[in-house]
């Protein structure tokens, strides 16, 4: 598995999501591979992550061919505005852009 901090992001639109290095998170793909994992049909299902904002280290888990995991790193101030918000941030975007991810906290 890939993993990536979230400040790594460098676009992030209906499409997926691109990394400064190029690696690319594409929706369609993930949601297809987050249905066949879970054993339900494409049709049925939105989901392209899990995501878990209570972990030690919150993340979401993208079902790329391989998985890609964004973390979201807390600084030096206990769980910091600025780290939950880029972690709302990415949650909502999915929503907007009609995908969701699953709730593992």
């Amino acid at each position: 598995m890939l993993e990536y901090d979230y400040k790594q992001i460098k676009k992030f639109n209906e499409d997926g999501i691109v990394f400064e290095d190029g690696t690319r998170i594409k929706f369609v793909e993930c949601r297809e591979n987050w249905a066949k994992s879970r054993g339900v049909e494409y049709e049925d299902t939105l989901c392209v992550a899990d995501r878990n904002i209570s972990a030690e280290i919150p993340y979401f888990v993208f079902y790329s061919k391989k998985k890609i995991k964004i973390l979201f790193k807390k600084s030096v101030l206990p769980w910091s505005n600025l780290c939950k918000k880029n972690f709302l941030k990415i949650q909502i975007g999915l929503n907007r852009f009609g995908y969701s991810s699953y709730d593992c906290s």
